[in-house]
C-alpha cells in the first residue's frame, strides 16, 4: 500500500459534537469524541516510541 507522508499538521475543529479534522490534499474526515481521545493517545505513544529511538514499522491498535 503506498502511503504520502504529509509535513503539515491536520486542522482541527470542534463541530456538532464531533471532531472534524481537514489537512493536505483533501484529507478530511470527523469522528466522535471517544475515537478522537484514543487517537490523541496512539499518536502520543507513536510520537513517543520515535522520541525513544525505535525506528521500526509496528502496529498500535490496541485500545488506549
Amino acid at each position: 500500500m503506498s502511503r504520502q507522508t504529509y509535513q503539515e499538521p491536520l486542522n482541527v475543529v470542534l463541530e456538532n459534537g464531533e471532531v472534524v479534522f481537514t489537512g493536505p490534499d483533501g484529507m478530511t474526515g470527523a469522528m466522535s469524541l471517544d475515537a478522537a481521545r484514543q487517537t490523541i493517545a496512539k499518536l502520543k505513544a507513536a510520537v513517543a516510541k520515535i522520541d525513544d529511538g525505535e525506528s521500526t514499522s509496528s502496529r498500535l491498535d490496541r485500545p488506549a
